[in-house]
């Protein structure tokens, strides 16, 4: 890009420091024309502050709980479910659900801050909360030796004091934070869109409902995009 003529920036970022309720991280590249300042990364944290964008890095976190995105969403349009193979099913059942139940939805729904959350509310759960003696082959394998396999944490399931996971093409809960916090399915079409950061208002069409979650997964995130381009005019307009 250098040969080319560009002045190039690059920054790894996390899409929850930007406004989005979701781990999601990145490895971001700006060029810019050598005739121009390179772009500073720092362009981006001036965004967040000038429109009060919620951010972790920036202390404002509680908009991006799981808790507070999964409010009132029941009556959405697009709020389709895909359904769980009957293996899958019984992995996510034989998990159970976050401990902390509905027991904080009076909390997530009021003006609340962290320091108001028990710790029950930080409790995510994942393959590891399946009884040892329930567990598949497969599982116990990686069980009895950790250290070999990097412990992972398959069908993850975030508790509604946390920020998900990234959400993926595939939409697989072994490898993906896709499982309902309290429900024992998917997260539906509409509750996917709400953690990559679309409005309501954004419909998918009518195209099927597998495709549905992969257009979701694949895509960046609506906020973190006008973030990084409301930054980027703001550095063109110096």
């Amino acid at each position: 890009m250098e040969a080319l003529g560009y002045n190039v920036s690059s920054k790894l970022v996390c899409a929850s420091n930007f406004g989005v309720p979701q781990q999601r991280y990145r490895f971001l590249i700006i060029g810019i024309d050598k005739t121009l300042k390179a772009f500073d990364f720092e362009e981006l944290d001036k965004v967040v502050e000038q429109h009060n964008i919620p951010s972790v890095s920036h202390n404002n976190l509680e908009p991006l709980l799981l808790g507070s995105i999964l409010q009132n969403i029941s009556d959405v349009p697009d709020n389709d479910v895909w359904d769980y193979s009957l293996t899958t099913q019984n992995t996510v059942e034989l998990i159970g659900p976050c401990n902390h139940g509905t027991s904080l939805d009076d909390i997530f729904a009021s003006n609340f801050s962290v320091s108001d959350l028990p710790e029950i509310a930080f409790e995510g759960k994942s393959w590891k909360d399946i009884p040892y003696e329930k567990l598949s082959p497969r599982f116990k394998r990686i069980f009895d030796d950790p250290k070999r396999y990097h412990s992972p944490k398959f069908f993850r399931r975030f508790a509604y004091g946390e920020i998900n996971g990234t959400i993926t093409a595939s939409a697989q809960p072994e490898n993906c934070g896709i499982t309902h916090p309290i429900e024992n399915r998917r997260y539906s079409v509409r509750e996917i869109a709400r953690i990559q950061s679309f409005p309501d208002n954004y419909t998918f069409g009518s195209i099927p409902l597998q495709s549905r979650y992969k257009v979701i997964g694949n895509a960046v995130p609506p906020i973190l995009g006008w973030v990084v381009a409301s930054a980027l005019l703001n550095h063109l307009n110096q």
